[in-house]
Parts: structure tokens; C-alpha cells; sequence
């Protein structure tokens, strides 16, 4: 049950911030299962900037880095494919997937949006589907995942990077 409230925690980090001491508890959450598996990346700094910012500042950051900022959209379909036919096909495939899962994703939110794919991940581990949700991390997330960590390399400043960092090693 750690892992699926893991990847839980990960959505609520990827979602947009209505409640700091939710965002701080997911936070504490990835952290904690990154530190047992003996993994060394960390999310102090983003946690420290949380801790010290108001809410409306930490919304105005987590929309100036993943809505503004096309290197960090929180699409994985727009890191694999960018804006052609191939996302769309992407997103219908992931819908089957979750069909198939039976996971019924957020009506308000795309298909893609990293925190509707660590919400199935979640589920596919509550319910001890552990192969399927390694095979669908690698095959769905992963990709999109390194494209996006990738890109963002070069600023050394963003509070959400070790965040994005931390969910690459996850869906490891």
C-alpha cells in the first residue's frame, strides 16, 4: 500500500495547489519512499519553498513553471508527440487503458496531465496490478518524463525541478 500512496502523493503534487499543507504532506510522502529505497535525490528545497511561501505565491509559481513553460507542461503527451495527431492518439490509448483498468479519470483534467497518470498508477497498485502499472509507467510516462527533466536541467532556480526528478525515479 506505500507504493500506491506514493504515487498518489505524486498527484497531488502535479495538481494545481488549493491547500499548502496537502501539497507539504504529499511532499513528505515521496520523500520518506525515496529516502527507504535508498535513493539520494530529495525534495528539500521545493518543500523549503513551500514552508516559506504564502499559497498564492506557490500558485503563481506551479503555474508559471508547468502552464507557462512548454518545457514543463504537465502533458506527457506533449513531451512525446507535441501538438499533432500522434497526441491525440496517445490520449485515446490511455483512455482504453484506464478503461480496461477499470479507473475512471477526472472528468475536469486531460488524460495526460501527469497527476491523472500517477492517480491510475495509484489505483493499478491498490489493486495489485503491479506489472501492468510497471509496464505503463515505462511505456506511457517514463518517456515524457526524462524529455521533460531533460529540458529543465539548465535552471538551476526552478523550486518544481527536484519534484520532476523525483518522479522520474519513481516510475523506475
Amino acid at each position: 500500500m506505500k507504493l500506491a500512496e506514493t504515487y498518489r502523493a505524486l498527484s497531488l503534487a502535479f495538481s494545481y495547489p488549493w491547500d499548502k499543507d496537502e501539497l507539504l504532506l504529499a511532499l513528505a510522502r515521496i520523500d520518506a519512499h525515496i529516502e527507504e529505497t535508498d535513493k539520494r535525490e530529495t525534495l528539500a528545497n521545493l518543500t523549503e519553498f513551500i514552508v516559506q511561501t504564502e499559497l498564492a505565491g506557490i500558485q503563481e509559481e506551479y503555474s508559471t513553471t508547468f502552464d507557462l513553460s512548454p518545457a514543463c507542461a504537465p502533458y506527457v503527451g506533449h513531451h512525446l508527440y507535441g501538438d499533432n495527431h500522434k497526441k491525440g492518439e496517445f490520449m485515446i490509448r490511455v483512455k482504453g487503458i484506464y478503461r480496461a483498468q477499470g479507473y475512471q479519470p477526472p472528468e475536469d483534467e486531460l488524460p495526460d496531465h501527469l497527476s491523472v497518470l500517477f492517480s491510475f498508477a495509484a489505483h493499478l497498485s491498490r489493486t495489485g496490478a503491479d506489472a501492468a502499472r510497471r509496464e505503463f509507467l515505462s511505456a506511457h510516462v517514463l518517456t515524457g518524463m526524462n524529455k521533460m527533466s531533460e529540458s529543465i536541467k539548465s535552471k538551476p532556480d526552478m523550486h518544481w525541478k527536484d519534484l520532476i526528478t523525483a518522479a522520474c525515479i519513481l516510475c523506475t
